[in-house]
């Protein structure tokens, strides 16, 4: 027998033990979870893997022998592979606990200190949040949880605070009235129009005014005395 025959059943042989020995040999499972913990529609991956097994199921669902899938249980959930050759069987398992309590609602107050100011004065907004993780106000942004800020507005202005968190969203809103600032009467009728004054008439008939005894006669005014009355009554 030559040696290239030799070699030849050497391999072959070979590989007959290293398939006897791998169809002798018991199969391996593993799996894990990305999360252990998680809440209610958060997602989780399950990842798995197997060795030297003919069938391999998740759940009782027939898997590839080495998988992951994403998943969102919504109650507390076990993940079990198993993995069989034969009589021989390999299994494994991971749980995810799933925390399907209810989040808080967020709570928020606003106000401002004053709620009415003239024009180029000052006024405070304060606010306070519970369970809120982002708070923000109209005309401000982005805010820390509870706070103050110093404003000037212009114009009357409805501010709105929102705050968001794992329970939802809640809003309050305050109103900052804006009046003009008070001055002079003549500052204030500067501009106005003034209704013009109509002369008073006098009357035509014979009339008391007061208690005097004021009379305005109606008769007709006589011309120029002539030359003659004149000179008669310097004479008289």
């Amino acid at each position: 027998m030559n040696s290239t025959l030799r070699s030849s059943l050497l391999l072959s042989l070979c590989t007959l033990v290293a398939v006897f020995l791998s169809a002798c040999a018991p199969p391996t499972a593993r799996i894990k979870v990305s999360r252990n913990e998680i809440k209610t529609g958060d997602p989780v991956t399950v990842s798995w893997e197997t060795k030297n097994a003919r069938t391999i199921e998740l759940n009782g669902e027939k898997v590839e022998k080495i998988g992951a899938r994403t998943v969102s249980p919504k109650d507390t959930t076990s993940f079990e592979i198993a993995a069989k050759s034969g009589k021989k069987e390999a299994r494994d398992k991971a749980t995810v606990r799933v925390d399907s309590t209810k989040a808080v609602a967020p709570a928020v107050t606003l106000r401002a200190e004053p709620s009415a100011i003239e024009r180029g004065q000052n006024t405070i907004l304060k606010w306070s949040t519970d369970n809120a993780k982002i708070v923000t106000i109209s005309g401000l942004g982005e805010v820390p949880a509870s706070g103050s800020r110093e404003i000037s507005p212009r114009v009357s202005t409805t501010y709105t605070a929102s705050a968001l968190g794992e329970g939802g969203n809640a809003t309050a809103s305050t109103r900052v009235t804006v009046t003009d600032p008070a001055g002079p009467r003549w500052l204030k009728d500067r501009g106005r129009r003034q209704r013009p004054r109509l002369p008073r008439l006098l009357p035509t008939n014979s009339e008391t005014f007061s208690k005097r005894s004021f009379l305005i006669t109606t008769n007709p005014i006589s011309g120029p005395p002539s030359r003659k009355n004149s000179v008669e009554s310097r004479t008289g």
